[in-house]
């Protein structure tokens, strides 16, 4: 996932944001870098499997589908953990989520569709 942002005196900057593998710990985390590879900020630790994320273009937080532990989180543009926006669990749990791992926001509609196994996708407003 990419997006421009504002970098010193206006230029604009490309970066990513994307899962990361810390090799042989077993530690996902999800990472902003820049085009040269270069890490700018990260959010994770062991227990975390970041799938996919999406990027809402208006406040520039991210939403990161938790794929193992069923939740989708919502990260400030600087990667810090703002909330744990939706939960779930085997057979959905209490907002009908289990095991997310696709996730497209519509940021104009505040809509979030989340692709789950056996072709289920669900929708909320998250905003």
């Amino acid at each position: 996932m990419f997006r421009y942002t504002l970098g010193f005196l206006g230029v604009p900057i490309l970066s990513y944001i994307l899962p990361v593998s810390v090799r042989l710990l077993c530690v996902w985390k999800v990472a902003k870098v820049d085009g040269c590879r270069q890490r700018l900020a990260s959010y994770g630790s062991e227990g975390i499997w970041p799938l996919y994320s999406a990027v809402d273009p208006d406040t520039s937080h991210v939403l990161v589908a938790d794929t193992d532990n069923h939740r989708i989180l919502l990260l400030d543009r600087h990667l810090r953990l703002r909330r744990v926006l939706l939960t779930g669990g085997l057979g959905g749990g209490e907002d009908g989520l289990e095991k997310p791992w696709r996730l497209c926001y519509e940021h104009r509609s505040g809509r979030l569709f989340v692709g789950m196994p056996r072709r289920k996708i669900n929708v909320y407003r998250v905003r």
